[in-house]
C-alpha cells in the first residue's frame, strides 16, 4: 500500500515523509556547498584563537586565555559530554554563533523557536534549537536542531518540516522561493544543509499532496564522522571556517 501522510507536529517526520514529498539531498565537497566562493581564512582574533589552539577549558586557564575562550571552551565540554541532555549543545552554539557575528546586521541568535506548520489541511508545530532572527523584518534567517552524540533519532525530517514552516512564516505572498542556511549538531559534529523552500513545496505540505517537482537539499559535512569530533584541534578549526563562510547565506 502507497505511504500517504497525516497531520504531524514536525518532530514526528520521517524519511517516507520525505519520500513522499520529493525531498532529496545532495551530497557537496566544500568547494561545491560555498559555490567556489572561498574565505575560509583561520579565525584571527579572540576568542577563536584560544579556542582553536587550546585542547580544553583547564590548559586555557593556565595559559591565560581570556575569559571568552575558557567560556566557549567550557561549553564545548559540555556539549561533548553525552550524559548530558541536548540543552548543553544549545548553550554552545548559541555562544558559539554569537562570537561568529550570527548577531550583526539586525540578526538576533536565540533558542528554541515554536512555528505553526500546515501540513494535510490541518494545524501542527515546528520546534527548531536554534534560530536566527531578523529582528527589523521579524523574519527567521537560520535554523538548527541538535541531539547528544549517543541520540538515534533522524532530525533531517524535522528540520525540513521546520523549513517549509519557515517559509510560512516568513512570506507575505511575494516570493515564490526562499533559502535557509541550517544546521544539524550530533554532539559536536556538525552537518550543514542550505535548504530551498519552495512555494510548490509548501502547498504540497499543506495540503497533503505529492509535489509535481523534487526538493534537493544541499548537505556537507567538513569534517570525518570519529569519536573525536571537535576534540581534535584540526577539525575544529574547520567547524569554525565553515561556521563563519555561512554567514554569507543569511
Amino acid at each position: 500500500m502507497a505511504y500517504l501522510p497525516a497531520a504531524k507536529s514536525a518532530s514526528q517526520f520521517t524519511q517516507d515523509d520525505l519520500k513522499y514529498f520529493r525531498i532529496e539531498f545532495n551530497d557537496q565537497t566544500r568547494d561545491e556547498f560555498f559555490d567556489g566562493m572561498g574565505g575560509f581564512d583561520d579565525p584571527d582574533k579572540s576568542p577563536f584563537i584560544g579556542f582553536c589552539s587550546q585542547q580544553s577549558r583547564s590548559t586555557a586557564i593556565t595559559a591565560g586565555e581570556d575569559d571568552n575562550t575558557v567560556e566557549l571552551l567550557g561549553h564545548l565540554e559540555s556539549a561533548m559530554d553525552d550524559g548530558l541532555e541536548s540543552s548543553s549543545i544549545d548553550h554552545f552554539m548559541v555562544t558559539l554563533l554569537g562570537y561568529l557575528g550570527y548577531n550583526i546586521n539586525r540578526g538576533a541568535v536565540s533558542g528554541q523557536a515554536m512555528m505553526p506548520l500546515e501540513i494535510c489541511g490541518q494545524w501542527r508545530s515546528a520546534q527548531v534549537d536554534i534560530h536566527v532572527r531578523d529582528v527589523n523584518r521579524d523574519r527567521i534567517k537560520y535554523l538548527q536542531v541538535n541531539k547528544t552524540g549517543g541520540s538515534n533519532v533522524d532530525l533531517e525530517p524535522q528540520l525540513m518540516a521546520a523549513a517549509v514552516a519557515a517559509f510560512a512564516v516568513n512570506n507575505n505572498d511575494s516570493n515564490l522561493e526562499l533559502d535557509f542556511p541550517c544546521l544539524i549538531m550530533c554532539g559536536t559534529y556538525p552537518t550543514f544543509y542550505r535548504i530551498t523552500v519552495s512555494r510548490a513545496l509548501k502547498n504540497a505540505v499543506a495540503t497533503g499532496e505529492e509535489p509535481a517537482q523534487p526538493t534537493v537539499v544541499r548537505r556537507f559535512n567538513p569534517i570525518p564522522l570519529d569519536d573525536r569530533m571537535m576534540i581534535h584541534l584540526p577539525y575544529r578549526r574547520e567547524v569554525v571556517r565553515c561556521l563563519s563562510a555561512c554567514k554569507r547565506f543569511l
